[in-house]
């Protein structure tokens, strides 16, 4: 209806001839529909015939401000100074304008707006103290300055003056002062005195609230009640029924929340007396009250209290839901918990936390028959959450194949899994034997817009196999870069122990107690070099059985193992370093220490070994 208002605005400004009236009829009507661009093309067509005032300024420039176009209206302002004489509520405006951008700006424009006008009423005053609110807390020295000078200017303050100055964080006695300073000239409104109360402790406003001739409100009560002892609100509460003042459900939250170190019977006798009288509790109370249950043990009570409100149309807020949870893991007989919530209305966050209670104490079996059961019965839709809980089940009794069961049920509903999600179906297919589809899972992180941790890359790697252990060092290189821990580098040395893959598995611990998991290329080299198929393997093979043939025609491994025991150095437990041993440095290889008497002999040792190293010098060190 305002747009066909404008438009008709237009059509008479077309018809008739150009007047002062008509065009402010115009700009006023587009300044309401925050059509600023016609008002300014208007007014432009009253500067060219000399018929622009400041009524038309002023109107035009509220019409950029509505449009959050403060730069437009400063702009209209410093265009029109030769062609119209500003006024007072001219430069008001700008600074309104300007104010909602930058205060700095507004009081600039108010300053000299003052200037120019010698002198400043109390709007002048109420938008200086606004901008300066708008500027933060720290300014209500400066607050307090422009209420003094409003004094000396012999300027009347009203109520709106007083709370601008009143909101801002000052100390309790100032903010005092002024409400009292209120109090003696005018009657102060609803929103002054609930600031008031609201600066003040308790005691103070309990003084406040007890003077209802000033306006006082529930609001008023609900802020006096807030950081008041538990006895002190109950008083105020009873103040304000006696006062005609009707309680709210947010008054009752905020009673019971100074309760939450009291008995639990005060709670709930508070919440029996707000139902007696028929006022509407909400999920905030309800919390208040419940969190004192779960706090004393009463879990049966707050699992009854939440599904009877949920029964009457409540709303389960988190705060519920997650009390529920620790109603049910508070549970010590899962058989009450299990008839409780057959009994009563259930959702699916109470089905999750049924299935977690039941899985903690090992009755995954009841768990999940009831959440069937529930789904069919009440019609609901299994989340994520849900899926998860019974995947966690599942993995306490170790039934992987009614997870992979799960699993499947989940993909035909085409429910986005989550990490934990993810998670919870490699382990399960890891251990159900399905390794091929647990490292298809690990791939599907990304696709899921999920953030593989360690437990993804640990769980893949604990599915890999024996035979496939070289996968478990691919996995470990690759979560070497994003997320490998201590559990990582564990599960795959443990799956090369499964391998009989020794060499590798010490190599890889060695890596993993150095810290440096950038070397983790050189446990997957130790992969290709001793069982990738590489041109190095074939020379070990080699030297393997040379030194079969050189043993058993010679007779000679004796003597080779003492070179071994002569050239490993001496074992000492005091030395901390890989590998705890001294002289493992291939010292026997110079004459000196050949020629000592104790090495007597090796060098025959040496000697049956000169053909292998000559032909595959590649794997040799210690002797040579």
């Amino acid at each position: 209806m305002a747009a066909v208002r404008c438009q008709w605005a237009l059509a008479e400004l077309e018809q008739a001839s150009i007047s002062e009236r008509t065009c402010n009829k115009v700009i006023a009507t587009c300044g309401r529909q925050i059509q600023w661009q016609r008002a300014i093309q208007v007014l432009f067509q009253m500067v060219e015939v000399r018929q622009a005032t400041s009524i038309s300024c002023n109107s035009c420039m509220a019409a950029c401000s509505r449009a959050s176009h403060w730069q437009k209206a400063l702009h209209l302002m410093r265009c029109l100074r030769g062609f119209i004489r500003h006024d007072g509520v001219t430069y008001k405006q700008a600074a309104r304008a300007a104010g909602e951008s930058s205060w700095r700006s507004g009081l600039r424009l108010l300053q000299e707006g003052f200037e120019k006008m010698t002198e400043a009423d109390v709007i002048h005053y109420d938008l200086a103290l606004s901008l300066r609110q708008s500027a933060g807390s720290d300014h209500w020295p400066e607050a307090l300055h422009l209420m003094q000078n409003m004094v000396e200017a012999q300027v009347q303050a009203d109520v709106r003056s007083y709370s601008s100055s009143m909101t801002f964080e000052a100390a309790w006695p100032t903010i005092g002062l002024l409400f009292q300073d209120l109090l003696q000239r005018m009657e102060a409104d609803e929103y002054t005195c609930n600031t008031a109360v609201s600066a003040a402790p308790w005691v103070r406003a309990w003084c406040l609230l007890r003077r209802k001739e000033h306006g006082m409100s529930v609001v008023s009560h609900n802020a006096a009640m807030a950081g008041t002892p538990w006895f002190k609100a109950v008083q105020v509460l009873h103040t304000l029924e006696t006062g005609g003042l009707k309680l709210t459900a947010v008054s009752s939250g905020t009673i019971l929340s100074q309760s939450r170190d009291m008995e639990w019977q005060r709670p709930l006798w508070f919440l029996s007396r707000c139902q007696s009288r028929d006022i509407q509790s909400n999920s905030i109370v309800q919390s208040n009250v419940l969190a004192a249950h779960v706090d004393a043990g009463h879990w049966q009570e707050t699992l009854g209290n939440v599904m009877a409100y949920h029964s009457r149309g409540g709303n389960l807020n988190v705060a519920l839901k997650t009390l529920s949870l620790s109603a049910f893991s508070q549970a010590a007989s899962w058989q009450k918990a299990l008839a409780l919530s057959a009994s009563e209305r259930i959702d699916v966050v109470l089905l999750n936390a049924l299935v977690t209670c039941c899985a903690r104490v090992a009755r995954w079996q009841e768990g999940l028959e009831v959440v069937c059961g529930s789904l069919v019965r009440h019609s609901l839709r299994a989340s994520v959450v849900t899926f998860n809980a019974a995947l966690s089940a599942c993995a306490a009794g170790q039934q992987w194949q009614l997870a992979v069961n799960l699993i499947e049920e989940m993909e035909g509903q085409r429910l986005a899994p989550d990490s934990l999600t993810l998670n919870s179906m490699m382990l399960a297919l890891g251990e159900a034997g399905f390794w091929q589809h647990a490292f298809e899972i690990l791939k599907m992180f990304s696709s899921c817009n999920c953030e593989a941790n360690v437990v993804s890359f640990t769980t893949a790697i604990t599915a890999c196999p024996a035979h496939q252990w070289p996968q478990s060092l691919v996995l470990v290189q690759q979560a070497a870069s994003d997320a490998a821990g201590e559990t990582s580098w564990a599960a795959a040395v443990t799956t090369l122990g499964r391998a009989v893959r020794w060499r590798e598995a010490m190599c890889l611990g060695h890596i993993a107690m150095e810290g440096t998991h950038d070397a983790v290329m050189l446990a997957y080299g130790c992969y290709q070099m001793l069982g990738g198929g590489s041109a190095q393997v074939t020379e070990l093979r080699a030297c393997k059985k040379e030194l079969k043939e050189l043993i058993e025609t010679r007779n000679c491994h004796p003597i080779l193992v003492r070179l071994a025991w002569h050239d490993s150095g001496t074992y000492d437990q005091r030395i901390k370093e890989w590998p705890q041993c001294g002289g493992a440095n291939g010292a026997i290889r110079f004459d000196p220490e050949m020629n000592m008497g104790a090495n007597a002999g090796l060098d025959k040792a040496r000697g049956y070994l000169q053909k292998i190293h000559e032909a595959l010098g590649f794997w040799w060190y210690l002797p040579w």
